[in-house]
């Protein structure tokens, strides 16, 4: 028996993760009432074979998080959170266990950095 009608689960979306640290933030989600489902046909920076749009992690971000806040990316893959945590004005974390993808998501960092903005 087949769960789906091809060989992969889900293959046309991923899910996104929230958490916190401590008690729950009263405040939680800044707008329950925004998307949840997004299609996206996003020009790519990278190569990098799962590179989500930044527009996509900024909505989430954004969402979530308020201006000071640190953002913490696990998978950073070519840093497109860390990117768009810089233009939120939160700090970020990202973890990338690939020298490849970690080289190309400092550069993209790099890139980005404004030291006027105090993140």
């Amino acid at each position: 028996m087949r769960a789906t009608r091809n060989r992969w689960y889900m293959k046309n979306l991923e899910f996104a993760l929230y958490f916190w640290k401590g008690k729950a933030d009263p405040q939680g989600i800044n707008d329950c009432g925004s998307k949840q489902s997004f299609t996206m046909n996003a020009k790519r920076e990278t190569a990098h074979p799962t590179e989500k749009p930044i527009a996509l992690a900024d909505h989430y971000i954004r969402n979530s998080t308020n201006k000071g806040d640190t953002v913490l990316d696990p998978m950073m893959g070519s840093g497109t959170a860390m990117v768009a945590a810089m233009r939120a004005g939160r700090a970020s974390i990202g973890i990338e266990k690939s020298k490849k993808w970690f080289d190309v998501a400092v550069d993209r960092v790099r890139q980005e950095y404004n030291p006027e903005q105090g993140i």
